[in-house]
C-alpha cells in the first residue's frame, strides 16, 4: 500500500470507531483532518450494532475494503492493468466490469496514470436505513498521460465518493449501487 494512504489507514479506522461510538453521522460540512496513526489496536470484540446496522468490526472491515478499493485503482490504472483479480474480495462485479474495461481501454490507448490519491474521512453514514461508505479523496497527485502527452486536470480532483454496501457470506463488498449522498462535501 502506497505510504500516503498507509499512514491514514489507521487513522481512518479510528475514525470509523468514533462514528460508531458516537452513533451520529456528519454535522457539518467540514472535513476531518488525518489524525496521526494509533501506534496499537485491540481486537475486535463483538460490539453493538450502530445506527448505520453494522458493528464495529464490519464498519472496519468496510473502511479496509475502502482503501483496497483504491489501491486497487491505482494500480489498474499506473498500470495500467485490467486483471480483474485485483478487485478480488472486496469489490462488486459491477465495480469489477467497469474498473477492468477502463483500464484495458487506457491499455489499448496508451493511457498511463503516475502518482497516488489520498483519502480521508472515510465513513459510514445510513441513508434511508441502508448503510453507505462515504470518504474524501485527493486526486490531483494521481496525473495521466496518453502515448507521453499529458492528460489535462481533472475538473474536480478533490470529491466525495459513495459506495453501496453488499455482504456476502465471505466479506463486505463495495458497489456502485448508490449516489452521493446529500450534504456529503470534502
Amino acid at each position: 500500500m502506497p505510504a500516503s494512504r498507509r499512514a491514514l489507514t489507521p487513522a481512518c479506522m479510528l475514525l470509523v470507531a468514533g462514528v460508531v461510538a458516537s452513533c451520529s453521522g456528519p454535522t457539518d460540512s467540514t472535513p476531518a483532518t488525518p489524525s496521526a496513526p494509533a501506534t496499537s489496536a485491540e481486537a475486535p470484540s463483538p460490539s453493538p450494532t450502530s445506527s448505520t446496522g453494522l458493528t464495529a468490526a464490519d464498519e472496519a472491515e468496510v473502511a479496509e475494503a475502502w482503501e483496497k478499493y483504491w489501491d486497487a485503482r491505482v494500480a489498474a490504472f499506473n498500470g495500467p492493468n485490467p486483471d480483474p483479480a485485483l478487485w478480488a474480495g472486496f469489490a462488486g462485479d459491477e465495480i469489477i466490469g467497469s474498473e477492468t474495461a477502463s483500464a484495458q481501454d487506457y491499455l489499448d490507448n496508451g493511457i498511463v496514470f503516475t502518482g497516488d490519491v489520498r483519502t480521508w474521512d472515510v465513513r459510514v453514514i445510513s441513508d434511508g436505513g441502508t448503510p453507505v461508505l462515504v470518504g474524501c479523496v485527493d486526486e490531483s497527485g494521481w496525473t495521466g498521460t496518453q502515448n507521453g502527452v499529458a492528460l489535462p486536470p481533472r475538473d474536480n480532483p478533490v470529491h466525495a465518493q459513495s459506495f453501496g454496501l453488499q455482504r456476502t457470506d465471505d466479506a463486505w463488498l463495495l458497489t456502485y449501487a448508490v449516489d452521493l449522498p446529500a450534504g456529503i462535501t470534502c
